[in-house]
């Protein structure tokens, strides 16, 4: 389901009325329309990156924001329990290993680089913030994709 306020919300955003700012964003119609109301904007290309996320990508995470740091930015929190994920296709609650997380960490990361953003960042379970590949016994939690 389409949340227009929410895009709405994106699209003043985006018209001057602020530089900094992050919208929760619930469903996979409102994340791409969002990202339309950005349009072009720098390196950014909303319709490149919303090929590049698929709707199985956004099944697995958490929680999404779209926003502003002066420029787009996209923050993803990855799901770490099978029934925080947006898809929820498994009846019962399991926990995600650190490999499963990793890997939707990496496929997140790749559309941050192949959309051109400038900084592809995540964040571990004790808050650090990290660049490059997710080390092997890392859980990463939180994605950060901002272009310039």
């Amino acid at each position: 389901m389409l949340n227009h306020d929410v895009v709405e919300f994106v699209r003043r955003g985006y018209c001057g009325a602020s530089t900094e700012f992050l919208v929760n964003v619930t469903t996979l119609a409102t994340f791409r329309e969002c990202l339309r109301a950005i349009r072009r904007y720098n390196r950014f290309d909303a319709e490149e990156v919303i090929g590049l996320l698929s709707e199985d990508l956004f099944g697995k995470l958490r929680w999404v924001q779209v926003g502003r740091a002066t420029s787009p930015l996209i923050v993803a929190r990855i799901a770490s329990e099978t029934y925080q994920q947006r898809d929820r296709t498994e009846s019962e609650n399991r926990l995600i290993p650190a490999e499963g997380m990793q890997r939707t960490a990496r496929q997140l990361m790749k559309v941050g680089r192949r959309s051109g953003a400038e900084s592809v960042t995540w964040i571990d379970e004790d808050g650090g913030v990290r660049e490059g590949r997710p080390r092997e016994d890392a859980r990463p939690h939180t994605v950060r994709l901002w272009w310039r």
